[in-house]
């Protein structure tokens, strides 16, 4: 660039410093996290886009939501007490077999009244195992006070107990661990599911703050240019008063030059206006909360170097399969699918349950007398069972076995789609990034070229051999080539952060770290 530009650069400079102190106040007020300078780092706008974005705040709920499954499905296997207490008060005559069996012989039949005073307690733990095993551990005391214990006969109140245990076991339906833990199985994936769902939603955040930073920084880059058209055609017109005064030119001249003025000034009103629209994208997505006022003002970083391609497509693609979130967002869904054609499958089955109960009882005048019989007394009480049920037609059970079955089906086929697609955007995004490459190039080269040209012709303008709207043309070719080369730039990093969004290391190439396997609580 020729050295007859550095004063009007050194004004930009200044204007800019001291425009980029009044900024940071306005940030830092609106509790954005910017440097003393005014400027936002991106990193420090993705960090802050992750923790205040609403989108993403409710994706994040979402995850809790899932993990809150994933207990409510543990429950299933939660083991619960339970107690209860009876009091009985009875009055009624006996029928013909309780009469004899209870030897009231000296009344009679019709005009006798039984007597009951009973207080019935029950104690006891029941559950279920992953295998599918219902339990139920139970301790009975009962005190009976009646007429026939009463009259001397036998203990007077009776205390019975009784201790046991009776379990239940799927033998059909139901049986296992595969068929009994299912629920929480697909509970976990389902937390899986979620936080992979949450991260696509990152990245995509991510990528559209980044593209808006990055629009952003070429409003900025692209100002100056336009101020600086101005600074340079207000310099020639106030070159070309002083000749006209020494009779060189003529006042077509000067007018010449005003108007450029004016239509570089009207560019500069259309590029400050594009900096307050990327800006507002921008803070759309990290602001939640704002007060209507002044909108806060910032400047971006403006560096735009390119890391250089080292793999070929084929490469990029094995990476993007291995960390893309939506391609394992896929897999756990075909995980899930698989659960539920399991858990369908075993609905098939007839329910056929083996019942087992084995325990003791005592009977004795005081509570510690009659729980003491249990262990010293064989008063063993045992059973065994099979219950079975088979239902006739299973439609339900067929149709759900058979959806589960389509569903799979159809998210392996999502897969498999997906799979195409990640490679054709891997292919696209390293030949898009090439050919944005080769435009920097070009666009590079016109610049200097223009810049060339602007030089020679100041040089025959200062010498009168060509007039001011010549100048005034080539410095209009300098702005364009320059805004070219600006926009050729952003857009080449745009494409980059597109390739690393294709390949799945977008998190990774702006220093975020991220679990390859999602939290899920055991």
């Amino acid at each position: 660039m020729s050295s007859r530009f550095a004063p009007v650069l050194l004004a930009l400079t200044v204007g800019i410093g001291l425009a980029a102190q009044s900024q940071a106040q306005q940030a830092a007020s609106a509790d954005m996290p910017v440097g003393p300078d005014g400027v936002l780092s991106l990193k420090s706008a993705m960090t802050w886009v992750m923790e205040k974005n609403f989108d993403l705040r409710i994706k994040q709920e979402d995850v809790y939501i899932a993990q809150d499954d994933v207990e409510h499905a543990k429950g299933e296997f939660d083991p619960s007490a339970y107690a209860s207490g009876t009091y009985e008060n009875n009055i009624r005559k006996l029928n013909a077999i309780d009469y004899e069996s209870y030897g009231i012989s000296s009344a009679n039949p019709e005009d006798t009244l039984f007597h009951e005073d009973n207080i019935r307690t029950q104690v006891g733990i029941t559950g279920k195992l992953p295998t599918g095993t219902e339990y139920d551990l139970t301790t009975t005391l009962n005190r009976l006070d009646n007429d026939v214990n009463k009259a001397g006969r036998f203990f007077s109140p009776e205390y019975e107990s009784f201790a046991g245990i009776t379990l239940t076991q799927s033998l059909l339906k139901g049986f296992g661990t595969k068929a009994g833990m299912a629920d929480l199985r697909a509970a976990r994936v389902a937390v899986h599911i979620s936080q992979r769902t949450r991260e696509v939603e990152v990245i995509n955040k991510l990528i559209e703050l980044t593209d808006a930073y990055y629009d952003m920084v070429f409003g900025l880059e692209n100002l100056k240019v336009k101020q600086q058209a101005v600074s340079l055609a207000q310099k020639l017109r106030d070159e070309n008063s002083e000749r006209v005064r020494l009779g060189k030119m003529t006042s077509t001249d000067v007018t010449e030059a005003d108007i450029k003025i004016s239509e570089a000034k009207e560019e500069q009103i259309l590029g400050e206006d594009f900096v307050r629209e990327r800006r507002m994208k921008m803070l759309k997505l990290m602001l939640n909360k704002f007060s209507a006022g002044p909108i806060p003002e910032f400047t971006v970083a403006t560096e735009l170097s390119i890391e250089p391609i080292t793999q070929t497509a084929a490469q990029y693609f094995e990476t993007a399969i291995a960390q893309r979130p939506d391609y394992l967002l896929a897999q756990d869904e075909i995980r899930k699918g698989h659960i539920t054609v399991d858990q369908t499958r075993n609905g098939l089955l007839p329910q056929l349950d083996l019942k087992l109960s084995y325990g003791k009882g005592g009977l004795d005048d005081t509570f510690g007398s009659s729980y003491e019989e249990i262990a010293d007394q064989n008063q063993r009480r045992l059973s065994g069972g099979i219950v079975a049920s088979f239902p006739i037609g299973n439609h339900k059970a067929l149709a759900d076995y058979h959806t589960a079955q389509h569903k799979v089906t159809q998210a392996q086929l999502s897969l498999d789609e997906l799979k195409t697609s990640i490679s054709l955007e891997v292919s696209n995004a390293v030949e898009h990034l090439a050919a944005l490459q080769r435009r920097l190039d070009t666009a590079s080269q016109s610049r200097q070229y223009a810049e060339q040209g602007l030089d020679v012709e100041q040089n025959r303008l200062e010498q009168g051999q060509t007039t001011s709207f010549s100048v005034l043309d080539f410095q209009r070719k300098v702005s364009d080539a320059r805004t070219r080369e600006i926009a050729a730039r952003v857009d080449l990093k745009k494409a980059e952060s597109e390739l690393w969004g294709s390949v799945g290391i977008f998190m990774t190439k702006n220093g975020f770290v991220t679990d390859t396997e999602p939290n899920v609580h055991s």
